[in-house]
């Protein structure tokens, strides 16, 4: 290090372009501190400013994309054969959107965003169109289904399968009555599909799934559909409905709203013998046929 007196009459290294210089006042003068350094430390600290920069590039770039959300779909027909409820090119069917609402069981998630009525009706009338349904409209003949939703969280801090048992011996469940008593623990319970696994005597693995989904917060979508000429003459009774949900946990309706009730459209008007989880990679691999449209015209 050198010490270079800004009084002399030719200060001329404090103006060499490769070195650092410090100036520094004092009371007798004003001094230029020089401290010395070689090309080859230069190109190296040049060189390892490169590499840090293009090493976070790289790592910024290489940033996986987020995971999508299992869902998870249970379907009932409740006894319905499919060509009845099921629309074919011989045998179109027609529907309408009858009421939806928004719906937090158990507890509110807090901070859970929500889609718009406006927004959760288009993706029901496209994903029914997919499958062949076709709209009807207000004023018309009655359409053979009317269609009810629901959406929203579903949270439920306690076990809704406490209570039932699985006894390896007779390969029977005991316990409790199969659907939990509290309202909240037994749509948790609907949710995860748990009345079609006691119901077709699943084994203790297939429970197991049933615990672990509805002791999860979650989201969901229900799509029913009743008759439409029954309930014009008073009665109730639902063809279908469908359920679909996912794990609340770093995902949101608006989001996802789309990826599934789109993943779930085939399973409309299915009865699904046991509970349906499709993952990202399923859906993948998985090819649906979407078959035409069927436009009916009203008759005269």
């Amino acid at each position: 290090m050198q010490i270079v007196d800004f009084n002399a009459p030719n200060p001329e290294f404090c103006h060499e372009s490769l070195d650092l210089f410090f100036r520094v006042s004092t009371a007798s003068g004003q001094f230029c501190i020089r401290r010395v350094i070689s090309m080859k430390i230069l190109r190296f600290l040049s060189a390892l400013s490169l590499l840090f920069s293009l090493t976070a590039s790289v790592s910024l770039g290489a940033r996986k994309p987020k995971k999508e959300p299992e869902i998870l779909i249970v379907s009932d027909t409740f006894g319905h054969d499919a060509e009845v409820v099921r629309p074919t090119e011989d045998n179109p069917k027609t529907y309408l959107i009858f009421i939806g609402e928004r719906r937090d069981m158990g507890a509110v998630i807090a901070g859970i965003k929500a889609p718009s009525k406006e927004e959760i009706e288009a993706l029901i009338h496209r994903t029914m169109k997919s499958q062949g349904f076709t709209q009807s409209e207000v004023g018309e003949a009655v359409p053979d289904v009317f269609l009810v939703y629901t959406y929203g969280s579903a949270f439920v801090p306690d076990d809704p399968s406490d209570g039932i048992e699985f006894d390896e011996e007779s390969g029977e469940f005991s316990g409790q009555t199969a659907v939990p008593d509290i309202v909240g623990e037994r749509e948790m319970f609907a949710l995860a599909g748990g009345a079609k696994v006691l119901q077709s005597g699943g084994d203790r693995r297939a429970l197991e799934n049933v615990r672990d989904a509805a002791d999860t917060d979650r989201l969901f979508v229900m799509i029913a559909a009743v008759d439409g000429a029954k309930y014009h003459e008073g009665e109730k009774e639902v063809m279908w409905r469908t359920r679909i949900s996912i794990p609340s946990r770093g995902f949101n309706l608006p989001d996802y709203m789309n990826l599934m009730v789109e993943t779930a459209a085939p399973y409309f008007a299915v009865e699904t013998t046991a509970p349906v989880t499709l993952r990202e990679e399923d859906r993948r691999e998985t090819n649906v046929e979407i078959g035409d449209a069927t436009v009916v015209e009203d008759e005269p």
